[in-house]
């Protein structure tokens, strides 16, 4: 069972959003909202909470921050447990490919054997090395 330790939230204006973003990774688009990560290993901003299901442009949603908490999360993909994870193009974890340019945003605490099953990950940013 995935799960949370305290976390750090932050409110951000909702962009276009739709239903099943919940405990995917964000991003803070230019005009300053919070909307879905659509760049495969890329940076993000951090995870939607619990709100996020129901919300609509316009209206305050709450991100879970990239500060060293355990946080809960969507896989894309089978991950096992210990890999380091990026985000692919719908905003659910995978495990990181290291490459120029591609961002590792936490370690997978727990196993998912298919996409679609929340896992628990310690969230922080990393860089890629390479």
């Amino acid at each position: 069972m995935a799960y949370y330790n305290t976390v750090k939230m932050v409110t951000f204006t909702a962009g276009v959003l739709a239903a099943g973003h919940v405990n995917k990774f964000a991003v803070i688009n230019s005009s300053g909202q919070a909307v879905l990560n659509t760049t495969a290993q890329g940076p993000v901003d951090g995870i939607f909470g619990e709100e996020v299901d129901g919300a609509v442009a316009g209206k305050a949603v709450s991100l879970v921050q990239p500060d060293g908490c355990i946080a809960k999360v969507v896989a894309g993909a089978a991950i096992t447990n210990g890999d380091l994870v990026g985000s692919d193009t719908v905003g659910r974890a995978i495990t990181h490919v290291d490459a120029v340019d591609t961002v590792a945003v936490g370690r997978a605490l727990q196993a998912a054997t298919a996409a679609g099953q929340v896992i628990s990950i310690h969230f922080m940013i990393q860089r890629s090395s390479a």
